[in-house]
């Protein structure tokens, strides 16, 4: 998907160029004219488009499979995938940039195998360490599960307050 934003950044960026708008003063996020210090490629801007492709194909593979397994078997409740998806598919793109940004692969190369792999790793590493920290402090604060009748009731009415199913409310 990063490699996708990049080609419309750079459709983008040449537009401006054309224009006369200097680079320096234009980002692709940020309309100020401030440079946006998020934007920084993780490499994925080097993969040819076929490898930019495969690397898609595969995690949304990769997303479809773990999703489907996570759901039904290990019971997991993360109904909007955040797991299979922002952790195993970016995972993937991580380590994926520094394989298909290869030359060898019809990348333009500048990317390192290992630089993406390390980097991956200790993207890994500080969100595993945060949402150790974060959950656990919720956990002894505030608790993480609802009780059995507010279970049964459902997060929406017992937390919410209001209701996800239409006939269990009151027509009035």
């Amino acid at each position: 998907m990063q490699a996708c934003f990049r080609a419309v950044v750079r459709v983008g960026r040449a537009r401006r160029l054309a224009t006369g708008v200097p680079e320096e003063w234009s980002s692709p996020v940020r309309e100020d004219g401030a440079q946006n210090p998020a934007y920084r490629p993780s490499g994925s801007d080097l993969m040819h488009p076929f490898g930019a492709l495969m690397v898609g194909a595969i995690a949304g593979a990769l997303f479809v499979g773990m999703f489907t397994l996570t759901q039904n078997k290990w019971k997991i409740d993360d109904v909007l995938g955040v797991w299979p998806l922002h952790g195993l598919c970016g995972t993937w793109g991580g380590i994926a940039a520094g394989i298909f940004g290869s030359q060898s692969l019809g990348g333009l190369g500048g990317v390192s195998f290992t630089a993406q792999l390390i980097g991956t790793g200790m993207g890994v590493a500080w969100a595993a360490l945060g949402g150790v920290v974060v959950y656990g402090v919720l956990k002894a604060t505030v608790g993480l599960k609802l009780s059995a009748e507010e279970e049964y009731e459902g997060a929406d009415l017992s937390v919410h307050k209001i209701s996800a199913t239409p006939d269990r409310e009151v027509s009035w």
